[in-house]
């Protein structure tokens, strides 16, 4: 992680959330508890966000929270700029890292799915250099962008842009 180069974040992202919790969209304590791809539950929450709202709605519908609507979903979109990202889209940042994209896009049911992910993800949160990471997503239609809150500083910018029901 020490050599990996590191890169500035500029523009439009997107989360999709139940509508209920819209307003609390940039608190990562929910992800603290739970196992997700780029953060280890009860070590660090994260942020995450997509590339294009596309990556988004086929998370959902991978899901199947779109087709039960048991509950009601919102598009938030984001202006965002951050420094510190890790680029996991590029292949020398694979290749510095020893990891494949297979590595970075494996499901969930798939048996230790996210031990490449989560070593990461732990290294470069622990780095206190890397404020984020930028990686494929699962769903193959875009990438997605992952922030960890506590590195970010005042001079880094997430701000809500607006607010779609889906």
């Amino acid at each position: 992680m020490a050599k990996a180069p590191l890169g500035t974040i500029r523009g439009a992202f997107y989360r999709a959330v139940p509508a209920a919790a819209a307003g609390f969209a940039l608190e990562d304590g929910p992800s603290y508890t739970f196992r997700n791809r780029y953060n280890v539950a009860n070590q660090f929450g994260a942020l995450y966000f997509a590339d294009q709202a596309a990556v988004c709605k086929a998370t959902l519908e991978k899901r199947g929270l779109l087709r039960s609507r048991r509950l009601p979903f919102v598009m938030l979109s984001f202006d965002i700029r951050v420094d510190h990202i890790l680029d996991l889209t590029q292949r020398d940042t694979w290749t510095l890292l020893g990891v494949t994209r297979e590595d970075l896009i494996m499901l969930r049911p798939t048996p230790n799915a996210y031990r490449t992910t989560h070593a990461i993800a732990l290294g470069a949160y622990e780095s206190n250099r890397i404020w984020g990471l930028l990686a494929p997503d699962a769903t193959e239609c875009g990438n997605s962008l992952t922030l960890f809150p506590a590195r970010l500083l005042a001079k880094d910018f997430v701000r809500l842009k607006d607010t779609v029901a889906l």
